[in-house]
């Protein structure tokens, strides 16, 4: 078998030899280890510091959007008095300390800056200082005091110091401040999202809450005046139409109800009494008009949009089907292709195509490259040779996965090649399931083996020798996803960098003469890192980059 790498190998020898093998993979890995070591004191510092993607941290921010939420409902809705109760007390406490440990947890995560994820300590902690580090501090001592105050039912009518209690109650609702975190946290909600569809109802959702957490707010600074009007001596809207023998239950429902009207066209009994009352609705309704026509319209615009997707589908499945009934397709290719169509939109809404964002245009070549390789490489790396290019050639590899990697899609039945035919390009199996199926004389029964997508390949042979013929049949099993290897891509992405271009080489001259010395009916297109034990075995007796040893 003709081994092309070691012919394109001897081209290239002129980059790379033993006079000037300062530039070879063996001084880049010395290099990586030296800066590794320089640079211990950093990474020991940053042990503590975990990016703001993190599982944990993402669990944290989790966990203080739902205290949130209940501040947000619990802390405007004391204006009505409502009794303790033990829920209540847990959560005050459980909110006091989640936001005491918050300001430490903060000190000790990254943050973006101008696209960059800073994960330096100092850089972090002047960073906290300046923004939310203030505010934490006072809305925690805040909350100490609120705890320490003694229970207002404890306390009599007559005194000053409940006066200053319920003053000190009503400053709570400065913790709601904290409300402007939720917006990274919606941020970070969005991106798990890969739908459209969901995306666009996810949209609505957040509109009408938005809608209902406004008329909640509302609904409680519209009872509060009552303390005013009170102090004042004037007839409030809760005594005016008897309401002040009701529990709070049902207050709170009528001041909802009233929030509500101000923003619908529908009317109710309850009106104001007095001029603050009167201020209040007229600020209200000033406000409604503005904000509730811009939030109408934001539904609006969804609704339109998820009306237009599905008229969109179902307009160009009407096409397709209408073609095929002019053309007579057979029933069974017919619904073959429905069947594929209707995968493949389905695929398209969940899985955005790199050329349908178009601010990825806007990157620059190496960041988009870097993109690239972040998207295609987990499906490459099971094996063992592209791993060892994550490692120690990533500049290379980003390179690799740009020019030579293409996506083949397959329909479940498609048959992608057979046995005999000349092999083109080698292949990694991103979704789907696939069976590989050696036929007679080769065998004497013809068996499909079904693909293990995390631990075999197939057709890698083509990549380092030449004039390689399949020895069996692909089939799809399900509608799949085929990543596929340009063997003259492959060599060129590599022949730019001498020291990667000898490594592999290396890893090609071991791999064919393992491959010349396989008996005719052991060879197959599938292959595994348990396969090629042997080859890797042997490079490890040549101390080569590949399999993590150095020269000594």
């Amino acid at each position: 078998m003709k081994d092309a790498w070691l012919l394109l190998n001897r081209e290239k020898s002129r980059f790379y030899t033993k006079e000037n093998s300062l530039s070879g993979p063996m001084f880049i890995k010395a290099g990586l280890l030296s800066v590794s070591s320089d640079s211990s004191t950093k990474v020991t510092s940053r042990r503590c510091i975990s990016p703001p993607w993190s599982r944990w941290r993402i669990s944290w921010d989790v966990t203080g959007g739902l205290l949130l939420l209940h501040d947000f409902v619990a802390l405007p809705i004391a204006v009505f008095q409502p009794p303790p109760t033990p829920f209540g007390f847990a959560m005050e406490w459980l909110s006091a300390v989640f936001w005491t440990l918050n300001i430490v947890a903060s000190m000790t995560v990254g943050f973006t800056r101008n696209g960059v994820t800073v994960m330096d300590f100092p850089e972090i902690l002047k960073n906290y200082l300046r923004t939310w580090c203030i505010p934490d501090v006072a809305l925690v001592l805040l909350d100490w005091l609120s705890l320490a105050l003694p229970a207002e039912q404890s306390m009599d009518e007559s005194t000053e110091f409940l006066r200053l209690v319920r003053l000190l109650r009503i400053i709570r609702i400065l913790r709601l401040v904290r409300m402007l975190k939720l917006r990274t946290l919606m941020a970070n909600f969005h991106d798990l999202i890969n739908s459209e569809y969901w995306s666009l109802v996810a949209n609505m959702s957040q509109i009408v809450t938005f809608m209902l957490g406004i008329n909640h707010l509302v609904a409680c600074g519209f009872y509060g005046l009552t303390e005013i009007t009170q102090a004042s001596e004037e007839t409030s809207w809760v005594s005016h139409f008897g309401f002040e023998g009701t529990s709070w239950s049902y207050r709170y429902a009528t001041a909802l109800h009233w929030s509500i009207t101000q923003f619908t066209p529908a009317a109710m009994e309850v009106h104001p009494t007095n001029m603050p009352e009167r201020s209040y609705s007229i600020a209200v309704v000033i406000f409604a008009m503005v904000g509730f026509s811009s939030l109408v319209g934001g539904i609006t615009s969804i609704l339109t949009q998820l009306r237009g997707l599905s008229q969109e589908k179902a307009k160009e499945l009407w096409k397709l089907r209408r073609y095929m009934r002019l053309k007579h397709v057979k029933a069974d290719l017919n619904v073959r292709i429905q069947r594929y169509v209707e995968h493949a939109w389905n695929e398209r809404q969940m899985n955005l195509s790199i050329g349908s964002v178009k601010f990825v245009e806007l990157l620059s070549e190496p960041l988009r490259d870097e993109l690239l390789c972040a998207v295609d490489m987990p499906t490459m790396v099971v094996h063992p040779l592209f791993s060892f290019l994550q490692k120690e050639q990533e500049v290379t590899l980003r390179r690799l996965v740009t020019h030579a990697i293409q996506h083949k899609f397959l329909a479940r039945g498609d048959i992608h090649f057979y046995s005999a035919e000349v092999a083109t390009h080698a292949y990694f199996t991103v979704s789907g399931n696939q069976t590989y199926t050696q036929h007679p004389p080769r065998v004497a029964v013809a068996v499909a083996v079904e693909i293990d997508r995390n631990q075999q390949w197939v057709g890698e042979q083509v990549l380092w020798a030449n004039d390689w013929v399949h020895l069996g049949s692909f089939q799809a099993v399900s509608e799949s996803d085929m990543m596929a290897l340009d063997p003259a891509e492959v060599a060129k992405a590599l022949s730019s960098n001498p020291p990667a271009w000898n490594a592999v080489a290396g890893y090609a001259q071991e791999f064919t003469m393992w491959l010349n010395s396989q008996h005719t009916n052991e060879l197959s297109d599938i292959l595994s890192a348990e396969d090629l034990s042997y080859v890797f075995d042997e490079l490890k007796k040549r101390n080569s980059p590949i399999t993590g040893k150095e020269k000594p």
